[in-house]
């Protein structure tokens, strides 16, 4: 009887290190597919950040063009408003009236053609401030699907981790069970016998 119980016994240490073993496996496989998919997302996201941050910097750096272009124009008017300002007083009052007019005009339309580009400036930015934010809105969706991807894998495993255990009580509830008839068939074939 007591053989009989030490091979139960044995059997069910067993079977528990080869459980723990298998588990042992399961959560290591596991721990290396999250690590290399969080290597994976950091670096995604750090490519996604060096993007903007190129794209940013190219559209500040054409800003500050044309704000430099811009003061070079105002820069080199003022130098023509100085020179006509010393022709016209040596001129007579009518040509001062055409230069003043002249002037007029050329102001109207550097002041049209500097409307129009920051015009076309601020569709630019418009665009890309947009498909910035559509991006940025779309990872996020990703970033919360893979979430509740995770969330329902967890869940699956855990339920068949717990499937596990019940079929291995299962198993050990079949064992005792088996060797107490063996036992009873045992002991009633002695029975007979003598």
């Amino acid at each position: 009887m007591n053989r009989m119980w030490a091979l139960v016994v044995i059997q069910t240490y067993f079977r528990r290190w080869i459980a723990e073993d298998i588990l042992f496996e399961s959560q290591s496989a596991a721990t290396t597919i999250q690590s290399a998919f969080r290597g994976w997302l950091t670096r995604d996201l750090i490519d996604d950040q060096h993007y903007c941050a190129v794209q940013i910097q190219r559209i500040f750096r054409g800003f500050l063009c044309t704000l430099q272009v811009n003061e070079d124009i105002h820069c080199i008017i003022i130098l023509q408003s100085l020179v006509r300002r010393k022709i016209a007083r040596d001129a007579v009052t009518m040509r001062m009236a055409a230069i003043t007019a002249i002037q007029s005009s050329f102001r109207g339309y550097a002041s049209r053609l500097e409307m129009e580009y920051e015009h076309y400036s601020a569709v630019v930015i418009q665009c890309k401030w947009r498909s910035y934010f559509a991006t940025m809105i779309y990872q996020f969706d990703v970033v919360d699907i893979i979430i509740v991807q995770s969330a329902a894998r967890r869940m699956f495993a855990r339920r068949q981790a717990y499937m596990h255990r019940c079929e291995i009580s299962a198993k050990k509830i079949q064992t005792v069970f088996r060797s107490y008839l063996c036992m009873i068939n045992f002991l009633h074939s002695i029975a007979d016998v003598l």
